[in-house]
């Protein structure tokens, strides 16, 4: 992340993403939230631009969370996968 404010953020990306696209974030918020020292801020958050400095994005949603291990989601199509 390279800028954040109330309504929106700037991001680093590998790849150009399409103005219009919807992404879910998490990120680790650190100090006191409501008493509480580890928190993960999750936002649901449109693709306003793409340029030289990363993608622009508006934040729709947000919410806090405890911050619990970190849970990586596995697309249905790899669920089924075996492993040699």
């Amino acid at each position: 992340m390279l800028d954040m404010s109330a309504g929106g953020l700037l991001i680093q990306v590998p790849e150009p993403l399409a103005a219009g696209a919807r992404l879910e974030l998490a990120m680790d918020w650190t100090g006191l939230y409501h008493g509480r020292q580890a928190m993960r801020l999750w936002l649901i958050a449109a693709v306003t631009r793409t340029g030289r400095r990363g993608a622009g994005l508006r934040i729709l949603s947000h919410r806090f969370r405890d911050a619990g291990p970190a849970r990586v989601r596995v697309p249905r199509s790899e669920k089924n996968l075996a492993v040699a």
